[in-house]
């Protein structure tokens, strides 16, 4: 009898222990996988808490070079007008007092002096251009423009196109102004954009981007121009050419950044990466 009450308790303790190393091994893979998914969750937080300042930081940075850049280019843009400005201003006091200046010499495109900054007549269709009797006033600005051309660091080139049909332009590509067979093709000053857009805003004036591409290099840019006076009577427009390779150059190797540009500053918007 003593030994059955023995064996029922041996076999009950079994029992519960194995009931309790059961209940043991099922919490257990509970409070696994309970810190299994929290560690999960803590993970995804913290790399999304990660990814969201890194985001805050290339944002923030990108921001600032843009900021940088648009300010840059703004400022290149009031250079420009400025150099237009002076361009004007200098067209008009000659113009105004043209009786007390003898005519300076000017001579047409010549390829012998391509690659370096010259001053070049070219004119219209049945113009004689050596008749002018603004010419040789205009030409009175030559050094100031070539002067202008090789110590800006974005403009290509400057010019005074005058109410006679001719124009005095500066830049380093007289070669491209000759077609293949050598001949010095014809210019319609007065119907160019610049010369039309001046003349009818009466005061100095942007061109919106490609409004026209280059005559002699087909690169695509923005025209600032400003009309010259005498008595009230348009003489000539002065203008320059900025072009959008150029002005991009300068940007970014002024900030020395990469990203993108946006300037706004004029009553367009520009582009650059």
């Amino acid at each position: 009898m003593q030994q059955k009450i023995l064996n029922l308790v041996l076999i009950f303790m079994l029992a519960l222990m194995a009931v309790l190393a059961g209940v043991w091994f099922h919490q257990s893979v509970n409070l696994n996988t309970v810190v299994g998914d929290t560690s999960s969750e803590q993970q995804k937080s913290i790399e999304k808490v990660s990814g969201n300042t890194m985001h805050q930081v290339i944002d923030s940075s990108i921001t600032k070079t843009n900021a940088l850049q648009a300010y840059i280019a703004d400022d290149m843009f009031s250079d420009v007008k400025t150099d237009v400005a002076t361009l004007q201003n200098l067209a008009t006091g000659l113009f105004e007092h043209i009786d007390s200046f003898e005519a300076y010499p000017f001579e047409l495109s010549d390829p012998a002096k391509d690659r370096q900054f010259s001053a070049q007549v070219l004119y219209e269709e049945g113009v004689d251009y050596t008749q002018s009797e603004y010419l040789g006033v205009a030409a009175h600005m030559s050094e100031t423009m070539i002067a202008m051309c090789k110590q800006s660091d974005y403009l290509d080139n400057c010019f005074i196109g005058l109410a006679d049909g001719t124009i005095l332009c500066v830049d380093d590509k007289s070669a491209n102004k000759y077609d293949e067979n050598g001949n010095l093709p014809y210019l319609p000053v007065r119907e160019k954009p610049w010369y039309v857009g001046a003349k009818s805003a009466g005061e100095l004036w942007f061109s919106g981007i490609g409004i026209e591409a280059d005559t002699y290099t087909d690169k695509i840019g923005i025209e600032c121009a400003a009309p010259v006076y005498k008595n009230g009577e348009l003489i000539a427009v002065v203008g320059t050419d900025l072009f959008l390779d150029a002005m991009g150059d300068y940007v970014n190797s002024a900030s020395s950044q990469g990203g993108y540009l946006v300037c706004s500053h004029y009553p367009y918007t520009v582009f650059f990466t």
